[in-house]
């Protein structure tokens, strides 16, 4: 589950562009976060270029990377994501 601004909660379930359904105009801040780590299948996921301005156009620089986790084992596959934001 990704939050962006402490709010705007989306879940996400496979590779590829999302949207928030909140729109931000521009020049208002964005920060998303991982609300919540995927448990099925257990992954532990990390926010790239997560915060910054809305600059007249979408921000389409986030990536959402998550690797696979275990009790004794980490994975290195990650599944990179891209955000787009509407201004």
């Amino acid at each position: 589950m990704l939050e962006d601004n402490s709010g705007n909660d989306l879940s996400v379930s496979s590779n590829g562009s999302f949207i928030f359904s909140k729109r931000l105009r521009n020049a208002i801040t964005y920060s998303v976060t991982v609300k919540a780590q995927p448990s099925n299948p257990a992954q532990t996921c990390t926010v790239q270029n997560g915060s910054g301005t809305i600059d007249k156009a979408n921000v389409t620089n986030i990536i959402v990377s998550c690797a696979h986790t275990g009790a004794s084992r980490t994975s290195p596959i990650s599944y990179p994501t891209t955000c787009r934001r509407t201004p």
